[in-house]
Parts: structure tokens; sequence; C-alpha cells
């Protein structure tokens, strides 16, 4: 039963979407319901029915399947007065933000910084203390320490100490995605001002979980070649992530990595560079995407999209003859 006027729908499986559940916790004591992808349409649902002054949906990437629903779901939810804030990073299908407009939701949107560092980027006068290595820890975990926001926040931070706190919150949200006892007691003590090494104490299988995660599922034998990219297809890691590592091992100057999305209908995909690629990847993952009823973009050495899978493969090649 939600108790306050506001309440936060967020991502459970990363600290990107935890973080940004504290830090709109701390902003205006809301109530927090936890999700995913998966679920996200049941608990907009759940909440239809309490009276409430607004509502934040934050890192919860949209679906193709479902975005008619969903904005249904919106629609009575802002006709029963609630004012409602969509705050993310993932790539917007196409005609979202037109859907946006027309709720009038108010819409926090940057491909380049994750949702955590776009919160802190426009509510930081407002936050407590801890806020800021937070905010630092779901910019590493996400791996999008590049943005705007994120260089600040991690650059007024100390840098181990930082990686330090990361990789607890990390270990520790990835081990309890099945005990949301446990993510909402760490989200409570997070949100009232503790630090992650504080209140993560238990890791006694952490080294085994990294190593784990840092093997990722990464074998030559699943990498596709093509003549201007390598390509890897993965199940559960962060996209980012492992884009960032088969860069690093790859002999080519860009790198592909997707993931089924949208129980399977759709292939969500991010692509990075080295500095040695003189293509601007944002503006070509754009129009190709468009092209192929997907949606993408991004800057000229990172971008992201999302394909239909029925249109993949083609996607693929005419990306390789793009980049010619």
């Amino acid at each position: 039963m939600l108790v306050t006027d506001t309440v936060c729908i967020s991502h459970k499986e990363d600290p990107d979407g935890i973080v940004s559940a504290i830090l709109i916790k701390q902003l205006f004591s809301s109530d927090v319901l936890l999700t995913d992808y998966s679920d996200l349409i049941d608990t907009l649902r759940s909440v239809t029915k309490n009276k409430f002054k607004q509502i934040f949906i934050c890192d919860l990437a949209l679906k193709l399947s479902n975005i008619d629903e969903l904005f249904s779901i919106l629609s009575t939810i802002k006709h029963a007065g609630a004012k409602i804030w969509f705050v993310d990073h993932h790539v917007l299908p196409e005609g979202a933000n037109k859907k946006f407009n027309e709720l009038d939701v108010s819409v926090l949107h940057q491909e380049t910084d994750c949702t955590s560092a776009i919160i802190y980027g426009n509510f930081r006068d407002k936050l407590q203390k801890n806020a800021s290595l937070l905010t630092a820890c779901a910019c590493i975990t996400d791996g999008m320490e590049d943005g705007s926001v994120a260089q600040k926040v991690i650059r007024n931070n100390e840098k181990m100490f930082t990686l330090l706190n990361s990789a607890l919150m990390w270990y520790a949200i990835r081990e309890n995605q099945n005990n949301d006892k446990e993510l909402y007691r760490l989200l409570s003590l997070l949100s009232s001002g503790k630090l992650p090494f504080e209140v993560i104490t238990k890791i006694d299988s952490f080294s085994n979980a990294l190593a784990k995660e840092l093997n990722l599922e990464y074998m030559e034998g699943n990498v596709r070649h093509y003549r201007n990219f390598d390509c890897l297809k993965i199940r559960n890691n962060k996209l980012s992530n492992s884009a960032t590592r088969l860069l690093s091992r790859s002999e080519k100057a860009i790198c592909l990595v997707h993931k089924d999305y949208d129980d399977g209908l759709a292939q969500e995909i991010i692509v990075l560079s080295t500095k040695k690629n003189t293509k601007n990847l944002g503006l070509t993952i754009n129009l190709l995407s468009t092209k192929l009823r997907g949606s993408g973009g991004g800057d000229p050495h990172k971008s992201a999209a999302v394909i239909p899978t029925t249109n993949f493969d083609n996607f693929l090649e005419l990306l390789d003859l793009e980049l010619d």
C-alpha cells in the first residue's frame, strides 16, 4: 500500500535502477516499486487505484510490443490527476516522444548518461551527501563513464573508493534479484545517507561472481567477423560492458554487441568504436535503424539501437556496407 503522494517505479536489475530510485526517494520521500522491463505494465496497473500526485518511471526501456498498452495506462494515470515523469537513457521507440507530449509527460532523457546521472544532473542541490558517490557507482557499473554528468561525479570521488563501492553494489544487487526484501533493505539504508561499504558486508561468494562476470560468455567462436566490425550476441550481461571488452580484444576499430529484447522480437544493440573510426556511428545507426523499422542514435563513437529481429541480419549487412 502506497503511503506518500509520490511513487517511483524503477529498474531492479542493476545499480543504475536502484540508485535512480534512491535519488527520487531522497528528493520526495517517495514510495518505491522495483520492477524489470517485462513486469512494467503489471507494476503500472498496480498503482492506478492509488491516489498520488506524481509518478516517476526510471531506467525502464520501453518495449515495442506493449507500447500502446503502456500509454493507455499512462493516460488513465494522467486523467486521475497525477504528474508523470519518465527518466531514462535507453533508445526511445519511434513515436514515443510524440505520445509523451500528447500526455504532457515530463521527459528527462539522455542517451549518453545513465538514468541516475540524469536525475543527479537535474536535482543535485536537493540530494543528500552520498548521492554523488552512488551516482558515480551507477555510471561505472552501467558502463557509461563518459557522459557529461558521469565525468564530473566520478572525478569528484576518490577513484579506488568509488570502484570498491561500485563492485559491492553490483554484486549485492545481482545476487539478490530473487530477494526483494534485501533489495528494499539496501535501498532504504542507502536512501538514508549510508554508503554501500557500510551496509553490504556479506560477500562470501563475491570473487566467484566477479570472475564469472568477467568471463562474460566471450568466446572467439561466438564472434561474427564482418569486414568493418566484429559482432557478438550475449544473454545476460550489460551490453556496454561486453562491447567495451570485445572492442579491447578485437583487431577492428568498431564492435557491435546485441541481445534479445522484447521477448526476442527485437535485438537491442550497442556499437562502440576506437578513435581510429572516422564514420559517425550515431548518424549511421539512426538512418539504418529507422529504415528497418527500428530506432537508434548516439554520437560518432558510441551508438545504441533496437532493431526488429526479422530485419537484424539485413541491418548487419547494410551496416558493413555503410562503414566501407
